[in-house]
């Protein structure tokens, strides 16, 4: 086994360049060699043969040569089942570091023949294709770690059939073109860099002029003290006061701001984010040289910002 596993290894490390679609090619030009089983089958017929000859049974021999016909029967069915397949991947969602980031392999018949059982596998992942039907397209889900932010490439796969008797095995390394944005992982400690804003506080209302009060926000430093919900204080809570017509709350997710190497820095970004977009707040991002995202919210905001992030330098 531990021969078998270098040895694919070795053929998957000659493969081409990724290629966005890959045709296989007829049954004449595609590997087939019995399996274990096959193997093992094989050598019982061996010593049928030599049973039936020492004990002169011509009902012996009689079986021993029906088995070993039904064997490469078999040898000649099982070559045919990938030949002229066509096998095309696409990424999946992006995922964070540290998690399994999908792709999705699309099996399609061309030939209009029934396809058997077809098995696929990457280093990490096995999967397995049932019928394929005739001129029609199956798809699958490979899936392999996420270690490193930026662009995940898709790697090397095999796909392999032992249908119908599982004597023999026919198969074919491929390298697709398909990759997942993997983000940086959300984790850090530090409380989120809230914007204080100018000018804010009163806005006067039609009754004598009082302010009206609409919430509270957590305190920023350089707050006036004289805004500060001392009653929430007295629970351990440093909130202020907010009155209506003041602007919504604001972070600044700046590089600069988060502490830590690059990696630790942008994962602290990347939770400032989340939990930026699970509150709802406006908030923008600045990254080293010159990027910078204005303030927003929202889904398509919250990926752009996710998205620079995992691709910062270049990716990891």
């Amino acid at each position: 086994m531990a021969l078998v596993k270098r040895l694919r290894v070795r053929w998957m490390a000659r493969l081409d360049a990724a290629v966005a679609q890959r045709d296989l090619p007829s049954a004449l030009r595609m590997p087939v060699v019995p399996s274990y089983f096959g193997l093992a089958f094989f050598a019982v017929l061996a010593v049928m043969f030599l049973w039936s000859a020492n004990h002169q049974l011509n009902l012996g021999y009689a079986l021993t040569f029906l088995a070993f016909t039904v064997f490469l029967l078999g040898g000649t069915i099982t070559a045919g089942q990938l030949a002229g397949l066509s096998f095309s991947a696409r990424g999946g969602a992006p995922v964070w570091a540290g998690d399994e980031a999908a792709f999705v392999v699309s099996v399609t018949e061309r030939d209009g023949r029934l396809r058997g059982l077809l098995t696929l596998r990457n280093a990490w992942h096995e999967t397995r294709c049932e019928d394929v039907l005739p001129r029609a397209t199956a798809q699958v889900v490979l899936r392999e770690p996420a270690q490193r932010r930026g662009w995940q490439y898709m790697a090397p796969l095999e796909a392999f059939c032992l249908h119908p008797l599982g004597a023999f095995v026919t198969w074919a390394w491929l390298r697709l073109e398909a990759r997942v944005l993997v983000y940086p992982r959300p984790v850090g400690e530090q409380p989120l860099p809230w914007v204080s804003m100018a000018g804010e506080g009163k806005v006067v209302g039609a009754a004598a002029g009082d302010d009206e009060l609409s919430g509270l926000r957590p305190y920023v430093l350089g707050d006036a003290l004289s805004r500060v919900a001392w009653k929430r204080f007295g629970r351990g809570e440093l909130l202020l006061k907010q009155f209506a017509g003041e602007g919504a709350p604001r972070l600044l997710l700046d590089f600069a701001a988060a502490k830590g190497g690059t990696e630790q820095r942008l994962s602290q970004l990347a939770k400032w984010v989340m939990d930026a977009d699970r509150q709802g707040l406006l908030y923008a991002l600045r990254l080293p040289p010159d990027v910078f995202f204005d303030f927003g919210h929202g889904r398509e905001h919250r990926e752009a910002c996710l998205r620079a992030l995992a691709l910062f330098g270049g990716g990891a």
